[in-house]
């Protein structure tokens, strides 16, 4: 729980426009992977939305997130 906390926290403070996996990554101090398969899992569940810009995976935060920030 943690670890989803952190990217959590991380995606809420890049906005409405996301956050590529690599930078949360680099602030949240977890590898691209764990980003990958965690964030997988948050979109799963309704709490991230996502999307491919330019060859890079952004992680947008979902409106039932934005509602408790």
């Amino acid at each position: 729980m943690g670890i989803m906390g952190d990217i959590l926290d991380v995606t809420a403070d890049g906005g409405r426009g996301g956050v590529i996996v690599s930078a949360i990554s680099r602030k949240a101090n977890l590898s691209h992977y764990a980003v990958l398969d965690k964030g997988e899992q948050l979109v799963e569940a309704g709490l991230f939305d996502t999307v491919n810009t330019d060859g890079n995976r952004v992680f947008l935060i979902s409106d039932i997130v934005l509602k408790f920030f």
